[in-house]
């Protein structure tokens, strides 16, 4: 799997950027607000984008992507705020 520019709170914390010669360094979780289209259609075209999901697609054809896309957006109904745009944490510790 491709991580860049990705990396998690134990790799960049700041305990590691002391060691790197870094001052005053803190970490926060953030919560990021994103309206892009309808969750469904953001997590079809999200999974489109990446391996498994492009063969999802490939060996099941773009209803299967779509339906996953689907499945993702029912999994966060909780956070889906009544005008649709939808909530959710972000795991990046900055």
């Amino acid at each position: 799997m491709h991580r860049a520019f990705r990396c998690t709170g134990d790799v960049v914390s700041p305990r590691s950027l002391h060691k790197a010669g870094f001052q005053d360094a803190t970490a926060r979780t953030l919560t990021r607000r994103r309206d892009p289209a309808p969750l469904a259609t953001h997590a079809a075209g999200h999974l489109s984008a990446i391996p498994w999901g492009a063969r999802i697609a490939q060996e099941h054809g773009p209803e299967a992507l779509a339906e996953a896309g689907r499945a993702i957006a029912d999994r966060f109904t909780h956070r889906t705020d009544p005008d649709g745009t939808v909530t959710l944490p972000s795991p990046r510790r900055w």
